[in-house]
C-alpha cells in the first residue's frame, strides 16, 4: 500500500525508485512531498511504452536513468533537435524492455490466438481530473457526447464485425486505457464482449490477441515484437497529436512507421479488420519488416542489460 508505514519505510531509506510508471501519485507521493528534503532516491524510469510521440512533460521529471528499447527512440531523445527533451546520453540507456523478455517467451507459446483485442488510448479533454492520491478519475457525465465515445461504440456495436468474428472463430475483448475505465457504464457491451481487468496480466492479453484494434497507444509495439498484426483507428488525427492532448507529434509516423494499416472511421476500420480476419489474422510482409527494422533486441536479454546499467551508475554493495 503506498500509504502505508510499511512503503514509508522502504521508500525513505531506498538508494533507487524502480518504476515503468512515473505519474505524480508515484513519483510524487505523499511522502515524497513530505519528506523531500531528506530523500535523494534515484530515479530510473522503465517505460510503461515506447516513447513515439514527443512528451514535453517528461522534461519535469528527475530521471536519473530512462530506458530505451529502440535506436530512434533513443536519439529522439538524446540527439534528435526537434524534440526539446532535457534529458542526454548521459540519462539513456538502450538496453530493450523488460517486460518485453517475457513477453517474446509466452507469445511463442501461444501459435493460433484467437482474440480480437479492442484497446484505444484516452483524451485528455473528456475525463476528470486525476486524483493524485489514487491515480483515477472520477466519472464525466460529458463523456458519452464526445466523438471519441461515438466512434468507439460504434466499432463494438458493429453487426459487420461480430459476424466475422463468430464466423472465423474469434472473440471480441475490450481493454479500454485506465483513465476511461470510469466510464465504462457508457459503453452498451453485451455478455460476448468481455472487457479486461487492469489487474490482470497484460502479458497474457497480449500474447493471446490476433489482431490488435488500437488509435495512438505504444502497445502497438509490442504487437508488432510478438508479429502480430494492427490496425489503426485515428479518427481525430490531426487534433490527438496537434495539441489537443498532452502528447505532440514525434519521430514516428504511423503512416510511414506503422505496423498496420491507419483508417480514419468505423467502417473502413470494420472492413480491414474484417480482411484480416478472414485471413487468419497475418501480419503483412510489409509490416513484419517494419518491425524487424524497428527493434534493437530480441535476444531476450534486456532484463540482464538493465540490471548492468543500474549497477554502472551507483554501485551496489555485494552480500
Amino acid at each position: 500500500d503506498i500509504h502505508s508505514l510499511k512503503y514509508f519505510f522502504a521508500y525513505i531509506n531506498a538508494d533507487w525508485l524502480i518504476s515503468s510508471n512515473i505519474t505524480d501519485y508515484i513519483y510524487k507521493s505523499n511522502w515524497r512531498k513530505k519528506f523531500a528534503d531528506i530523500l535523494n532516491q534515484h530515479v530510473c524510469y522503465l517505460q510503461h511504452g515506447i516513447t513515439q510521440n514527443f512528451q514535453p512533460s517528461m522534461n519535469r521529471k528527475a530521471i536519473r536513468l530512462l530506458i530505451g528499447a529502440t535506436e530512434r527512440e533513443y536519439y529522439a531523445f538524446a540527439h534528435d533537435p526537434d524534440y526539446a527533451y532535457t534529458l542526454s546520453s548521459r540519462e539513456l540507456r538502450l538496453t530493450g524492455f523488460p517486460r518485453h523478455d517475457r513477453l517474446i517467451e509466452k507469445a511463442k507459446k501461444i501459435r493460433t490466438p484467437k482474440t480480437l483485442l479492442v484497446m484505444p488510448s484516452w483524451r485528455e479533454n473528456i475525463v476528470n481530473d486525476l486524483d493524485e492520491g489514487t491515480g483515477k478519475r472520477p466519472y464525466f457525465p460529458y463523456f458519452k457526447f464526445s466523438d471519441f465515445f461515438k466512434n468507439w461504440n460504434s466499432v463494438l456495436q458493429s453487426e459487420a464485425l461480430r459476424a466475422a468474428i463468430a464466423n472465423h472463430g474469434y472473440r471480441l475483448r475490450f481493454f479500454p486505457h485506465p483513465y476511461i475505465r470510469q466510464q465504462l457504464c457508457d459503453f452498451c457491451l453485451d455478455d460476448e464482449t468481455v472487457v479486461y481487468d487492469v489487474g490482470g496480466s497484460i502479458q497474457d492479453i497480449l500474447a493471446d490477441t490476433a489482431l490488435l484494434i488500437t488509435d495512438y497507444s505504444s502497445i502497438n509495439m509490442e504487437m508488432a515484437l510478438i508479429g502480430r498484426p494492427v490496425v489503426y483507428f485515428q479518427f481525430d488525427g490531426d487534433e490527438f497529436l496537434g495539441g489537443g492532448h498532452w502528447v505532440r507529434h514525434g519521430y514516428f509516423d504511423y503512416r510511414k512507421d506503422g505496423f498496420g494499416e491507419v483508417v480514419k472511421t468505423p467502417e473502413a476500420l470494420i472492413e480491414t479488420a474484417c480482411a484480416y480476419l478472414a485471413a487468419g489474422c497475418k501480419m503483412h510482409d510489409e509490416y513484419r519488416k517494419r518491425s524487424k527494422d524497428f527493434f534493437t533486441f530480441t535476444d531476450q536479454n534486456n532484463c540482464r542489460r538493465v540490471y548492468e546499467a543500474i549497477k554502472g551508475v551507483i554501485r551496489i554493495p555485494q552480500n
